[in-house]
């Protein structure tokens, strides 16, 4: 059955062109790794064999379903140095391409870690789908790994929608250009004092990843500090990115037009539509730009109370669907961009727009965790020209990690390490 990409997966099509725009996620189970028979289960999920069938037609933006081809694997041995092995690993697939005629866009990994611990993971082409579906995707597939149930049961997964406009129809409006005007003019504005880092070149584009676990408890903390001061988790997530981001880049001072950071919330749209996508894969994702002149003078308190004000305009004026609109603009623009300036693109920053992309996985209480033998999920995706660098806090039931996922061409190795060391200590501790 064809159908259609929607806007986002034809800018993401784009700049696949020029790097690869993958989402990759790995979990870790406790005890040996079974290879045989996860790869069953994995097989035996309802309708998976459509997306391995899945044919692009890259010129027209359409994509149709030809048959099951079939899963590829990958199979690490991390038993001799498991952290060196798990990040190789994790940074290839994110960095790797897909390729050929028939899209196989989902790639599966397991990495053996020896008899206490192994990780399941899958990279996805971000065309087909983003975090969420490889969430989806694993969590049946390591259900019936461990012989739990199914938690959608037989239902097939729906591949849809074949554009957002089905979707949204009356919530975008006759109106939803005009009311993007402002938004779309912050867009040009940053695009206009974008710049190349001094010492770099077109080429040299991958991504790197780093993580760290948070201390017993940050979530309750978190959580507690946020109502303290009439905030929302993401609000403190939001707040300690921009001070994280406003310490370590103080470089942008040098420059008459870095003086901004800006970062981009990545909304999961599926909550916010109509239609029950409970089932469907594929890219459902909005977003919407913050900025702030000099985070690392405010106080902390101060920081998140003002992303609280900021996101509260945001969910009122629905900003994160105009993002739509902002895609198909860009889109028309990037056919008459020439291809030197379209790899420009990937070396720029401006001043700095960081993305922050948090999930809450519901799915997983206690004791489901210690069923599946859950111990901790690591999410990642490659960075797009407008975004350099991405964090990703995940809460797993009671507890929360981070990771980082950056292009050392825009944010060198030492910044994102201290960002994120830096992003982490504060949540762990929000009154320090």
């Amino acid at each position: 059955m064809p159908g259609r990409l929607n806007v986002l997966q034809r800018q993401i099509l784009n700049w696949g062109a020029f790097h690869p725009f993958n989402a990759m996620m790995l979990w870790q189970l406790r005890g040996p790794l079974d290879a045989d028979r996860f790869k069953a289960a994995y097989e035996s999920v309802p309708s998976l064999e459509r997306i391995t069938g899945f044919r692009l037609d890259r010129r027209r933006g359409r994509f149709e379903f030809v048959g099951g081809r079939p899963f590829r694997y990958d199979l690490v041995d991390a038993r001799g140095d498991t952290e060196t092995a798990l990040r190789d690993a994790f940074e290839d697939h994110m960095n790797r391409p897909f390729i050929g005629p028939i899209e196989n866009p989902v790639r599966c990994i397991l990495v053996d870690a020896g008899p206490d611990t192994h990780y399941i993971g899958l990279s996805i082409d971000h065309v087909i789908g983003d975090l969420k579906t490889g969430e989806m995707i694993l969590r049946r597939a390591i259900s019936r790994y461990r012989g739990l149930d199914d938690p959608m049961g037989e239902t097939a997964f729906a591949y849809e929608p074949p554009t957002y406009r089905d979707l949204l129809g009356r919530r975008l409006g006759r109106w939803a250009l005009v009311k993007s005007v402002p938004g779309l003019v912050g867009v040009w504005r940053r695009l206009r004092s974008a710049h190349r880092t001094r010492g770099t070149h077109a080429g040299g584009i991958w991504c790197d990843w780093r993580r760290a676990s948070l201390a017993e408890g940050s979530l309750a903390r978190v959580k507690a500090y946020a109502a303290h001061h009439g905030a929302s988790v993401q609000d403190v997530f939001t707040a300690a990115l921009f001070e994280a981001c406003g310490r370590h880049l103080q470089e942008r001072f040098e420059h008459r037009h870095r003086h901004r950071i800006a970062v981009a919330g990545i909304a999961d749209l599926r909550p916010m539509m109509p239609a029950d996508l409970d089932n469907a894969i594929g890219a459902l994702i909005g977003y919407f730009f913050l900025d702030h002149p000099a985070p690392e003078r405010e106080d902390f308190a101060d920081l998140v109370r003002w992303a609280a004000r900021q996101a509260i305009n945001v969910r009122d004026s629905e900003a994160y669907f105009r993002t739509l609109l902002h895609a198909r603009i860009g889109l028309a623009l990037w056919r008459v961009v020439g291809d030197r300036m379209k790899l420009r693109m990937f070396s720029k920053y401006a001043p700095l727009v960081a993305g922050l992309s948090s999930a809450n996985i519901r799915a997983f209480s206690k004791r489901r965790r210690e069923e599946v033998g859950l111990i901790d999920i690591i999410r990642g995706p490659s960075c797009g020209p407008m975004m350099p660098m991405v964090m990703l806090p995940t809460r797993i039931g009671d507890d929360l990690n981070v990771t980082l996922t950056f292009r050392p061409l825009a944010v060198s190795e030492e910044q994102a390490e201290a960002i994120l060391a830096d992003y982490a200590r504060r949540l762990e501790d929000p009154e320090g």
